[in-house]
């Protein structure tokens, strides 16, 4: 639900699902839905913390890396 709401720029539809679903599997899906979570801030005008969830998106990329 999250990801369709951020894809739609409706920064509010779905967040309080995304934020359950951020306490349970592993940490490479958390980052992608944090990463979803951080376009829905964007599409909200938020980009301070739209960044801020990104940057920590990035950082669990780099702890597994993700993409080397």
């Amino acid at each position: 639900m999250v990801t369709c709401g951020a894809r739609l720029g409706r920064a509010d539809w779905g967040l309080s699902d995304g934020v359950e679903a951020l306490t349970v599997g592993h940490a490479k899906q958390r980052a992608l839905l944090v990463l979803d979570i951080a376009a829905g801030h964007l599409a909200g005008g938020r980009v301070e913390s739209a960044f801020a969830l990104a940057r920590r998106a990035l950082d669990t990329g780099l702890t597994y890396r993700s993409g080397t």
